[in-house]
């Protein structure tokens, strides 16, 4: 898997988006067949590219969600959220909408 993911690396003259496809598989292959040994390998090669930021940034907004969801069943406002959270208010009223 790790010499599979220093291609894509290496590949310059291939568009952007089907290189971060390709990660994306080999990134699930690696999951299923991978231990865990090899796999804390290959998550430090992904940690810093595009798609590693874009695993980080999808599981961030992900638990963000989780916790308006839980603030707005306790009654919180969405202005108290975006306070509590250092979020913009935008940010959490568009969370809201899409809960």
């Amino acid at each position: 898997m790790l010499a599979a993911y220093e291609i894509t690396r290496k590949a310059t003259d291939v568009d952007a988006e089907i290189i971060r496809k390709v990660e994306a598989v080999i990134y699930i292959m690696a999951d299923k067949f991978l231990d865990s040994k090899e796999m804390e390998q290959l998550k430090e090669e992904i940690k810093m590219t595009r798609l590693g930021k874009m695993l980080y940034d999808d599981g961030a907004s992900m638990k963000l969600k989780e916790l308006v969801a839980k603030k707005i069943k306790k009654g919180f406002s969405v202005a108290e959220i975006a306070v509590l959270f250092e979020e913009d208010k935008a940010v959490i009223e568009k969370i809201v909408e899409e809960l």
